[in-house]
């Protein structure tokens, strides 16, 4: 791992067929202009045909793809945006199934090619361009003799969120154990696993795990036993863009989050003592499904009047936490376009809390128009409604967004068809009205959590003449910011566009990006207007919007690029051409109803002032004495280490830490990191945090001894922390770590700790050990920096 192979690159394949994976590890040269990855029938690429070139150009920001036969180029493909940056290192899977091939970038999906040339014609695999080449691996796995698959099916297309995989089956009589995986190659003996969903009659349990790199992750196992031997069963797998949600005889089972891209998931394979009568793979929206379905399969509970008879706030057993709210909020008449947004936190030991939309001041009496009811106890949240003290058939599919002890924000948006929550900016689930939104004038929230605001967003269907929505972007935008639009498209429209501008008009002056669906050119236009004058327009891309239809856009701002997902897929990248710092106002103009407008460059959530400035810590004697070592805040936190913790000498040299610093920072740890050094990090999360890390750095080679990697949502990584390290520009393995308590929830403070010992780093976050990473630099001692960068701030870099 230490050396990169030059380029151009030449390597004799194996017969690539379905199930064959190429996995390139690479880094960009700094001044890239472009590469090259061609798959080739011979080993002169400039005379042998190209099953398929994919051709990364930075110059024109896009990926050509193509392929050559008897010397003669067939139509290009670009569309799909630019995933590529220079200077940085990439991962790329390159998936070849019976239709074409399959490529992803960085875990995520990025673009297929279909087949133009026969695949077994392929020998050769060059690389040529721009690179370093890290590594390169071929993992082919035959289809004939699968001793070990009871069933094995390719899933065509892929797997995507919305995707419902429903088996029909029965457990043998002598079943020990059997597993549904969902696989990159067709066979469970080699290859990554995204899901494995394991029944262990033997363990009593269902074991849930990944593997990647031949290392299994981390097992989760919480929970029943739900199958019986002999008996007939059916599985509903649900993918949603954050995890796999399990159903097992239409009774929600768990939850298991992403480990792996999904995108690279193209087997379904099911082992051991059980008996398959049924696989259907469908992909229609989920919601529709299930409602569509109900009447046939869905068990239905009835709300009980336990579950509402919880304390009301303000609640008086807290009353270090302000709600400026009474028991029950006035809210003014709701009507299309109607948003409420709640921010709260449950209890760490909360069993469940409620909000309702009710007709009058008693909610044990008034008739309720939406129960929205959250139950930690059975893992699930029920929605229903209430009319003439009865209720009616509870909801209750979706999986199970929350935690406890975890701050939540809650949308509810009001349209002409139903409500429609979103919690922590993903859409959770829709209730179609059963009773008239008009009557609703009051909102009640119950139960086990804490408060903290209610606001309530009143938003005007009629058109402004050149502006459905203009809002001023209070501090402009910046690099990691993220824009939510939820609306509605009208059902006789005919364009739309989202516009990020200089001034409230977009009659006038410039316009960094346009994005403008158009249902009569079938397209989605993105251009930008500078000096009055338009740039060159960009319409690459299906048209992801339909009339009538609910729909969202995520904008995030990068530093080179805007990206757009909409309805929580990836549409496209669109690069900077006027400066982003300049852009003051987002205008949405056209046939478009907007219900909610979501701005996530800021903290909404009030954070403890910041620690004192590093003069206000030093007292009167201290200074006259002229201290130099680490000064910790008055009355500090117990040590994770306390036993190796020492006093430090002045006579050392050393300076004190540092105190509040902007991110991305570097500090020099003075003496290096010797043996029982500690060096502390301290700070809170960012609210919208998508990922931080710390390094430990050797200043001279810029080799890494330790990277600490929080991904809070990053990609398709939730909730996990990576460490590894680089050396000679390269990083090695990534060991894993997921907790079911993560300990850096946005909006929280945190504490880490990093010890020098002889064999190892250890970690401790919070003052607790966290693990152990033995060392992989040596000598250790070289370690004479600490680098942290991304969504947190700082209060505190220190050490012994």
């Amino acid at each position: 791992m230490g050396k990169t192979l030059s380029t151009p690159y030449k390597k004799d394949t194996s017969l690539i067929t379905d199930g064959t994976e190429l996995t390139i590890w690479g880094t960009l040269h700094k001044n890239c202009d472009s590469f090259s990855v061609s798959l080739c029938s011979g080993p002169l690429i400039e005379t042998d045909d190209i099953a398929f070139h994919f051709n990364p150009r930075f110059i024109e920001f896009c990926v050509q793809r193509n392929h050559k036969e008897a010397s003669k180029w067939g139509a290009e493909e670009n569309a799909g945006g630019f995933p590529f940056q220079r200077g940085q290192d990439f991962r790329m899977n390159l998936l070849v199934n019976q239709r074409g091939y399959k490529v992803v970038v960085n875990d995520k999906h990025f673009c297929e090619f279909t087949h133009r040339l026969q695949k077994t014609e392929v020998r050769c695999l060059h690389i040529r361009g721009d690179l370093f080449i890290r590594s390169i691996e071929d993992n082919s796995c035959a289809q004939q003799s699968l001793r070990d698959v009871g069933y094995s099916s390719v899933i065509e297309g892929g797997i995507s969120s919305g995707m419902k995989i429903v088996i029909l089956g029965q457990v043998k009589e002598n079943c020990d154990s059997f597993a549904i995986s969902l696989c990159v190659t067709p066979t469970t003996s080699q290859g990554d696993i995204a899901f494995t969903f394991a029944p262990s009659f033997i363990q009593k349990c269902v074991a849930r795990n990944s593997r990647k790199s031949s290392k299994l992750g981390t097992e989760m196992r919480e929970g029943i036993l739900p199958f019986v031997r002999g008996k007939d069963f059916s599985i509903d797998l649900q993918v949603t863009d954050s995890c796999y949600t399990v159903f097992v005889d239409d009774k929600y089972f768990c939850d298991f989050p992403h480990r792996l891209s999904k995108d690279r998931m193209q087997y379904l394979v099911i082992t051991g003592d059980v008996l398959i009568s049924s696989v259907h793979f469908d992909r229609q929206n989920i919601i529709k499904q299930i409602e569509a379905s109900k009447s046939v399969r869905a068990t239905i509970y009835r709300t009980t009047d336990s579950l509402l008879d919880v304390p009301v706030y303000p609640l008086p057993n807290h009353p270090a936490i302000e709600v400026s709210e009474p028991v029950r909020k006035d809210i003014t008449r709701i009507s299309d376009g109607t948003e409420l947004v709640i921010y709260g936190t449950p209890y760490r030991a909360s069993d469940s809390f409620s909000v309702s939309l009710c007709f009058g001041p008693l909610i044990e009496t008034d008739d309720i128009a939406f129960h929205f009811n959250p139950r930690f106890l059975e893992n699930c949240v029920m929605r229903n409604h209430k009319e003439a003290s009865k209720w009616g058939a509870e909801e209750k599919t979706g999986g199970f967004p929350f935690q406890r002890g975890t701050e939540f924000s809650m949308s509810l948006l009001v349209n002409q068809r139903n409500y429609k929550i979103v919690v922590n900016d993903k859409h959770f689930c829709e209730f179609t009205h059963r009773l008239e939104k008009t009557g609703v004038r009051y909102l009640h929230i119950r139960g086990d959590l804490f408060i903290r605001s209610i606001e309530q967003n009143s938003c005007p269907q009629q058109s402004l003449r050149d502006a459905t929505y203009s809002s001023l972007i209070e501090g402009g935008i910046s690099s990691g910011m993220k824009i939510v639009i939820l609306g509605q498209v009208k059902e006789n429209c005919d364009s739309f566009a989202v516009s990020l501008c200089v001034t409230p008009t977009t009659s006038q002056g410039d316009i960094a990006f346009t994005f403008a669906p158009s249902f009569t050119q079938k397209c989605v236009v993105r251009n930008s207007w500078k000096s009055s004058k338009l740039d060159t327009e960009m319409r690459e891309g299906i048209l992801p919007f339909e009339r009538g239809k609910d729909f969202s856009i995520d904008l995030q701002v990068t530093d080179y690029c805007y990206t757009v997902y909409v309805n929580d897929k990836y549409f496209c990248d669109f690069p900077h051409r006027l400066s982003k710092d300049r852009v003051q106002y987002l205008i949405i103009t056209g046939d478009v109803i907007i219900s909610s407008v979501q701005f996530d460059g800021q903290n909404i959530i009030k954070q403890d002032p910041d620690p004192p400035a590093f003069s206000e810590v030093l007292s009167e004697s201290e200074v006259s004495k002229g201290a130099s070592g680490p000064i910790y805040n008055p009355n500090p936190d117990p040590p994770a280490y306390s036993d190796v913790l020492c006093e430090m000498e002045a006579s050392k040299g050393a300076s004190g830490p540092t105190y509040n610093p902007p991110t991305p920072v570097t500090v020099k740890i003075p003496g290096g990191f010797h043996l029982e050094k500690i060096v502390c990090v301290r700070g809170v999360v960012k609210a919208g945090c998508i990922r931080f890390y710390v390094d430990l750095v050797c200043g001279l080679s810029s080799d890494i001894a330790l990277r600490f990697d929080v991904r809070v949502n990053y990609g398709t990584d939730h909730n996990i922390i990576g460490c590894s390290h680089k050396e000679n520009a390269i990083f090695g393995i990534e060991e894993i770590y997921e907790r079911s308590s993560f300990p850096f929830m946005p909006g929280s403070k945190f504490e880490i700790k990093l010890l020098c010992k002889p064999e190892c780093i250890k970690v401790s976050v919070n003052r607790e050990h966290f693990c152990d990473f033995n060392h992989r630099i040596d000598p250790i001692k070289e370690v004479d920096h600490i680098h942290v960068a991304g969504d947190v701030t700082l209060s505190e870099i220190s050490w012994n």
